[in-house]
């Protein structure tokens, strides 16, 4: 490969320095490369054309640019050897000619800028085929086409082409074959053998006429949902579908969106309904306006959803302008957000005023059901595990502006840019595109009000008050019971305290009495009338074997411990178990009066 290279430089240099130059394949190349994309058949800058020899030599609205024979008078050579801004191409649109190029232009002005007479100019990139309406064609109608009816017009033009160029098509495809073929094709699996040996008995029956029984495993095929799942993919690919990507160990998302799958499902879906293409187009970029309430058309809305980027808004909306061009115009838009197309009739303006489309736009999920759980996210905080993610106009006012050389930190901003188609694919480009605005329901933008959210918040509230309420009931009835039951208590204690009953309990501690004071832990003692604890460290307790009356009295006295020490008395009564009792606790510190 270098070898090559290095003989193709000793070429060029031979014919640069002597001999004749073939234009064609030395000159021309060098003018397309440089001078096309202002000077071609897309753009004519000072009315010239440099795309042919005859325009060359012709010159432009100020005058001839070639003076034959003269290259030093010829103000093409001026420009191409000239510095700053009359460089030519000038120096943020292109690179300069290289010596030997120049020396090679300057050769061919010199031998007479002479070229082929049957030189035919650029085709106006307006006509190319891309560029043109879809017209439905004539069936063309081949000699040796033995046309039958079930036979589709499509056999017309494959037999026309044939007759073209002289081939003769292969005979048809043995049952079996053709029967593998079109389930691969159609369901991207191979029959199974009853299928295949059922297609083979009914192709039999059809006394050699086998087409019925083509059409109807074609039509069994099509109905199927395997078929949606095949021909999807392809879709899929072109409409650049892929699950939400980011930090997975952080449940973090950065690319696309949660839940975007139920876009994918959609596709499938749609294939499999037979719904028409254009309006699944519509669907995709504008189903929050056509459908506003409805899930299944707002999944649609993945298409531009997919675009969505964490760290970066432009990054986002220039993705959705390259893909939705690449998609639905099979035209890349990339190189026009910085400058005019070179070659095809798309300019920066028309790139600008296809992102005001987007412009506006945000993403969200929408919850399905209403009581749909949350999860983390390591960025966005909570949330939805389940939804829908779609699309929505959030500021309608965003403005546009055109970026210096594609640059979003330099935004023009004295040249706002309102939406527009570009103008290859509208003759009525210069006058203002109409935007009507579109009125949405309240529940577009608040999915709670949506007449199933409502019905199941509803349930959920009602649920609420039936467990509130026989909540309710059940505390009523336990306030009436220990009702009674401090009745009950308070007549027996009143019973118990009657001046005709002595006091059911009472110890004035002049002596030991163990039937009624079971020692647990502690060290107590009974001195001058008093009940002591003698022992210092926790819990030293005494219990009572006796019932008490609902009024006592009970005193104690507090004894003095070394400095720094805590002391405590605590009484427990209405005592049931550990846990469940009446408690009183005293303290008392050094600080303590």
């Amino acid at each position: 490969m270098a070898g090559s290279n290095l003989l193709l430089f000793f070429v060029i240099n031979t014919l640069a320095t002597g001999g004749n130059v073939d234009y064609a394949r030395q000159v021309k190349p060098i003018l397309r490369q440089r001078c096309y994309a202002c000077h071609g058949a897309l753009k004519q800058q000072a009315g010239l054309r440099l795309d042919t020899a005859a325009a060359v030599r012709k010159g432009g609205e100020n005058g001839a640019v070639v003076d034959i024979g003269k290259p030093a008078a010829s103000v093409l050579i001026e420009r191409v050897t000239a510095d700053g801004e009359n460089r030519m191409p000038p120096p943020d649109e292109g690179t300069p000619l290289t010596a030997d190029e120049i020396a090679l232009v300057r050769r061919w002005i010199e031998q007479g800028a002479d070229a082929p007479d049957d030189e035919r100019p650029q085709i106006d990139p307006d006509q190319h085929w891309s560029h043109l309406p879809v017209t439905r064609p004539a069936i063309p109608a081949p000699a040796d086409l033995r046309r039958q009816p079930h036979e589709n017009p499509i056999d017309a033009f494959l037999a026309a082409e044939h007759e073209k160029r002289g081939l003769t098509p292969r005979p048809p495809a043995a049952p079996e074959i053709w029967l593998r073929r079109v389930y691969l094709d159609l369901i991207g699996i191979p029959p199974t053998r009853d299928e295949l040996h059922r297609f083979l008995a009914a192709a039999r029956n059809d006394d050699g006429q086998a087409s019925p029984a083509l059409e109807r495993v074609v039509d069994e095929l099509l109905a199927r949902p395997q078929y949606g799942e095949r021909w999807g993919r392809h879709w899929m690919d072109v409409w650049r579908y892929s699950d939400w990507y980011g930090s997975r160990a952080g449940n973090e998302i950065r690319y696309s969106q949660r839940h975007i799958w139920r876009w994918r499902d959609w596709i499938v879906d749609s294939l499999n309904a037979d719904k028409p293409y254009d309006r699944m187009i519509v669907e995709m970029l504008a189903g929050d306006e056509l459908a506003p309430t409805d899930a299944d058309v707002l999944r649609a809305t993945g298409f531009v959803a997919r675009n969505w980027y964490k760290f970066d808004r432009d990054v986002w909306i220039s993705s959705a302008v390259e893909h939705t061009a690449q998609a639905f115009l099979a035209v890349t838009l990339r190189c026009c957000r910085c400058h005019d197309h070179k070659y095809d009739p798309l300019s920066q303006d028309d790139y600008y005023r296809f992102r005001a489309f987007f412009e506006p736009h945000d993403v969200r999920t929408d919850r399905l059901a209403f009581d749909t759980q949350t999860e983390k996210d390591a960025t966005l905080g909570q949330v939805l595990k389940d939804g829908v993610a779609r699309v929505y106009d959030k500021q309608l006012d965003a403005p546009t502006y055109v970026f210096l050389r594609g640059d979003s930190r330099s935004p023009d901003k004295n040249r706002p840019v309102a939406p527009g188609v570009p103008g290859m694919l509208d003759d009525a480009s210069a006058r203002p595109f109409k935007i009507d605005p579109v009125p949405l329901p309240a529940e577009a933008w608040y999915p709670a009000l949506r007449p199933a959210a409502l019905e199941g918040l509803l349930a959920q509230a009602s649920g609420a008050v039936e467990k509130a309420r026989a909540n309710l009931d059940k505390a009523r009835l336990e306030a009436t019971t220990a009702e009674r039951n401090v009745a009950d208590a308070t007549s027996r204690g009143n019973a118990e305290s009657s001046p005709d009953k002595p006091p059911a309990f009472f110890d004035n501690f002049s002596q030991p009495r163990p039937d009624d004071w079971q020692i647990v832990s502690g060290e107590w003692l009974y001195e001058e009338g008093r009940l002591v604890q003698k022992a210092v460290g926790n819990f030293a307790t005494i219990v009572s074997k006796k019932t008490h009356p609902t009024d006592f009295k009970a005193r104690w006295k507090y004894r003095p411990l070394q400095p720094g020490t805590l002391r405590s008395i605590g009484f427990s009564y209405d005592y049931l178990d550990q846990g469940n009792s009446h408690d009183i606790y005293t303290h008392l510190t050094d600080q303590s009066q």
